[in-house]
């Protein structure tokens, strides 16, 4: 119990940029529970049809923060949490860049499929932007240690999501669910995010820079070799 304990705190402590945004999606939430019509902050703050977020260009980013209930922050909150403390540390350079290009994308992607969109909350798409992510960055690992084969499962997962996405964005019917009602914009919030993260993971990426601290088995800077080129 307690070295699962400390190894969670190593991992989110790793982690910093997904815990804040964690924090973040909670304090943003809070004003929902007071009981009016339309609270202040998440109608502020969620995204809405293309001639509002012209206009207010910060929703793009912002309504991923907020959510329509309870229910929805809490399975939001618990996959992003989980995707992030494993995708973070792995790519702590570019884990930023994946946060917003994802955000951004998801947030133009719901737009152009839906222009007349009423509301768009949720961090769904960002998860599933650290999903792809991390498939990717699992498949590139495996190809260099020569076990192609270790990646095989993450792949496919990957393309049962990608194929349930389109089905769902093709029909607009929910594979599970049947009608999506004011879920109508996830399949397409899914489908930009998987996008934004495999764009992100195939980045190249400069050898020998450490991963952030704290988790366990993270490799350290590789050695540096003699130069020959003047660059050091």
């Amino acid at each position: 119990m307690r070295a699962g304990l400390s190894r969670l705190r190593r991992r989110l402590e790793a982690s910093p940029l997904t815990v804040a945004v964690a924090l973040a999606s909670l304090a943003v939430f809070l004003p929902a529970l007071v009981p009016r019509e339309d609270a202040f902050l998440p109608a502020l703050l969620e995204l809405r049809g293309e001639g509002v977020a012209r206009a207010q260009p910060w929703r793009l980013v912002t309504g991923h923060l907020v959510h329509l209930s309870g229910r929805q922050l809490v399975l939001n909150l618990l996959a992003f949490l989980w995707l992030g403390v494993l995708c973070e540390p792995k790519i702590p350079r570019r884990y930023g860049l994946l946060l917003l290009s994802s955000s951004l994308a998801v947030g133009a992607g719901v737009l152009a499929l839906h222009p007349t969109l009423v509301s768009y909350r949720g961090l769904s798409g960002i998860a599933s932007a650290q999903f792809a992510a991390l498939v990717a960055l699992r498949a590139r690992e495996a190809r260099r240690q020569g076990g192609v084969s270790a990646a095989a499962l993450p792949v496919l997962a990957l393309l049962l999501f990608l194929a349930q996405t389109a089905y769902e964005l093709v029909s607009g019917r929910g594979l599970f669910t049947g009608d999506l009602g004011a879920a109508a914009a996830s399949p397409a919030a899914h489908l930009f995010g998987a996008l934004a993260g495999l764009a992100v993971a195939f980045l190249p990426s400069r050898r020998g820079v450490a991963q952030r601290p704290g988790v366990v088995g993270a490799p350290g800077p590789a050695p540096r070799r003699p130069s020959t080129s003047g660059v050091g």
